[in-house]
């Protein structure tokens, strides 16, 4: 689980080296269409929806090299070290963005601006906190090689960078908790946590109270976890493009999320999503503990080696692998996340 920061509430996930993680997109301090309270309360909420079933694996604090340091910058600094406390600073990631923009004649300004935004971090920084300049190109141990990365010409660079530092931050990671997280498990008042006390954050009085429009945390995580049931329909009715005589129906499998397929010939065979990410089962698990065999590809290679490796012994087996093929093929990428 990560926290971000950005202009809008939202909530998305991603498999990263075997891992998932799950993202929280929030506002930042000193919004125009909102107010730090606000923000606080939201991020509660979210906190208080999850926090008994996910991982608090880190914060990214989201930074772009144009801001400027403000007053309210200054109170967002101390409200994020209370919220973590000392033993989860480590855990933060400082994202610094906007590279590719940087005009050369104006690079060494925005450097030593940076170097003063260091300064304000050092807190952080001095208990393990990193840094990661987005749209930056680092080697295999995060070195940063000092090129850039345009955003369009380089995107999908720019994205396996972003992954890669995410696994090198955080996988593997002793499973350690935020202080806001630790106070709410213990049932403290919003008003009596740490972070609550950094704002100067006031326990509601009387009725006349103005109810503040929140997120619909639970909507978004249910809407979360249809995800991969949802991307699987949508591959499915591609699918039927060459392989029109078949019928399929949706379950929750042993293995995770699945569309059983009924083949022209009425062989059944999975394809689903779960925590290895994209499977293809043959025949599916009964679920009594009967395994078919089951086969995992993180992507799609460009011939399914990965996928379909001891698969095609029969007529159907043979048929949905060619039609996965092509399904693939016209999706126009070698490497084409089914997910």
């Amino acid at each position: 689980m990560f926290f971000s920061v950005t202009q809008e509430y939202q909530l998305w996930c991603a498999r990263i080296d075997g891992e998932f993680y799950i993202f929280v997109d929030t506002p930042g301090f000193d919004d125009p269409k909102t107010t730090n309270e606000e923000v606080f309360r939201n991020i509660v909420d979210c906190v208080e929806a999850i926090k008994d079933y996910a991982i608090f694996t880190g914060i990214l604090y989201v930074h772009k090299l144009d801001s400027i340091y403000s007053a309210g910058q200054s109170v967002f600094i101390d409200w994020l070290q209370a919220l973590c406390g000392s033993q989860y600073l480590q855990r933060v990631t400082f994202v610094t963005t906007k590279w590719d923009e940087i005009a050369p004649i104006v690079l060494e300004d925005k450097l030593a601006q940076l170097e003063e935004w260091t300064e304000k971090w050092s807190v952080f920084l001095k208990r393990g906190a990193l840094m990661y300049h987005h749209g930056k190109k680092y080697d295999t141990n995060g070195i940063d090689l000092g090129i850039i990365l345009a955003a369009k010409a380089d995107g999908q660079e720019r994205r396996r960078q972003a992954r890669s530092m995410i696994s090198r931050h955080y996988k593997g990671k002793q499973s350690i908790y935020p202080l806001l997280v630790l106070e709410l498990k213990r049932g403290t008042n919003i008003e009596d946590t740490a972070a609550g006390q950094s704002l100067g954050i006031q326990r509601p009085v009387g009725e006349s109270t103005p109810q503040i429009s929140r997120p619909n945390w639970f909507g978004m995580f249910v809407d979360l976890l249809l995800w991969p049931l949802k991307r699987l329909q949508a591959f499915v009715s591609e699918l039927t493009k060459y392989l029109p005589h078949i019928a399929s129906r949706q379950r929750i499998g042993r293995k995770g999320m699945e569309i059983i397929i009924t083949m022209p010939l009425g062989a059944e065979i999975a394809l689903g999503w779960g925590g290895k990410g994209l499977y293809v089962d043959s025949p599916p698990d009964d679920l009594d503990g009967e395994d078919g065999d089951f086969e995992v590809a993180d992507e799609w290679d460009g011939n399914g080696e990965d996928l379909f490796a001891g698969f095609g012994d029969t007529p159907d087996e043979r048929l949905f692998a060619e039609a996965f093929r092509q399904a693939m093929d016209e999706r126009g990428s070698g490497r084409c996340l089914v997910m």
